[in-house]
């Protein structure tokens, strides 16, 4: 055997021993691929299940925000009523007196302005308004106080029935 035949032999079964290596390699990778696959699936929907349950128990926690709470909505609400409300200061109305002509009801006095011992809302211009109504019932009241507010635009307008300018 000359020493080019022996070359030829040895590539030969290098070759060979290389093909059935890869071969075997392959089917080892496939039985590894069939055994091994359905637990990384397994793992994949365990973890995908997981994520779902974490965001669902993220919404029901104490400490989880989409939008403003009910409190933090009553309180920037009621934070733009006081404000409001402090925005009234700023208002000039012309004074008045607003005689109720009727005994036993008590008026508040309201700022600014003081309360007689006649039941009259007393500041100036003045001007009085007889309704004949007794305000007991809660209707009553909201009957009375928009009597008493259409008397007063019709004052400010100079018209009326049941209105004399003092």
């Amino acid at each position: 055997m000359n020493k080019e035949t022996a070359i030829k032999i040895y590539n030969y079964l290098d070759e060979q021993f290389n093909k059935a290596l890869n071969f075997v390699g392959e089917v080892w990778g496939k039985i590894k691929d069939a055994i091994v696959k359905p637990f990384e699936d397994a793992k994949n929907k365990v973890e995908e299940i997981a994520k779902k349950i974490r965001e669902l128990a993220e919404n029901i926690s104490p400490f989880h925000k989409e939008s403003p709470s009910l409190v933090e909505m009553v309180t920037r609400g009621v934070g733009e009523i006081k404000k409001q409300y402090m925005s009234l200061a700023d208002i000039s109305l012309p004074p008045i007196v607003q005689s109720m002509g009727m005994t036993g009801i008590a008026t508040p006095a309201i700022a600014g302005q003081t309360v007689g011992t006649t039941n009259t809302i007393t500041n100036s211009p003045q001007f009085t308004v007889n309704v004949g109504v007794y305000a007991g019932s809660e209707m009553e009241k909201r009957a009375l106080a928009k009597q008493l507010a259409d008397a007063y635009d019709d004052y400010q307008r100079g018209i009326g029935k049941n209105i004399s300018g003092i």
